[in-house]
């Protein structure tokens, strides 16, 4: 068999990438803490539909501290957070998550959910006949679901990756909102007069109803200790 070849864009003196290791034999620390912040009780009392408009306490993505950012990427971060806010401040049309649902998740959505209500996760249980303590609940984050037509552009000038992933894990705080970089081809490029050789990016978000007044009425909820401690870790 012939050798695989190394890949020449890779440094042999470059450090080994640092790995996470939870402090496994630390009395607080519990398994579901490696796939996220969001203890089971906490995904139930935020996966069940919820009568009053709020904003998640922590970004959903995770992303580089402002802080980290170059004074570059800072000032895009701020500059396209203050389009996005301004956007939901003067949005009198928005759809609802439902309205912005793929057909299929839709009529789900529809018919576990209250009209007056929403949801930022969809639920079901899955039941194994090797799982003495019965079924598991599953749960769907909203933004997954979204039909990707539904996206509109924001900004028509390219942000840096870091400042991008800021932006996202910023948008995520609001229900039903989310954002997504779309690649510029080398025509498009061509058109705008793009002449660099790098990736050019242009950004879409979607917006709901329910998002718009979470950012009207400026609720936000409080981390319970669970997600407390799981940030720690």
């Amino acid at each position: 068999m012939a050798k695989r070849k190394k890949n020449a864009n890779v440094d042999p003196d470059a450090p080994p990438v640092p790995q996470w290791t939870p402090s496994t034999e630390d009395v607080e620390w519990q398994d579901w803490m490696k796939s996220g912040i969001w203890a089971s009780e906490d995904l139930c009392a935020y996966g069940k539909a919820l009568k009053n408009p709020f904003k998640l306490p922590v970004p959903f993505f995770s992303a580089p501290d402002r802080a980290r950012l170059s004074k570059s990427a800072a000032k895009a971060l701020d500059d396209v957070i203050a389009i996005f806010e301004q956007r939901l401040a003067q949005s009198h049309d928005a759809p609802k998550i439902s309205d912005l649902l793929k057909e299929t998740k839709k009529k789900e959505y529809l018919a576990n959910t209250k009209s007056e209500e929403y949801r930022i996760f969809l639920t079901w249980e899955l039941t194994d006949s090797r799982r003495p303590q019965g079924p598991r609940k599953d749960f769907y984050p909203i933004h997954e679901l979204i039909d990707q037509s539904k996206f509109e552009l924001l900004i028509d000038w390219h942000m840096p990756e870091a400042a991008f992933k800021a932006f996202r894990a910023h948008v995520s705080r609001y229900p039903g909102c989310d954002a997504k970089n779309i690649v510029l081809t080398d025509e498009e490029k061509k058109q705008r007069g793009d002449t660099s050789k790098n990736k050019s990016t242009v950004t879409h978000v979607v917006v709901s109803a329910e998002a718009v007044e979470a950012f009207r009425e400026g609720r936000e909820n409080q981390l319970s200790v669970d997600a407390k401690t799981a940030i720690r870790f």
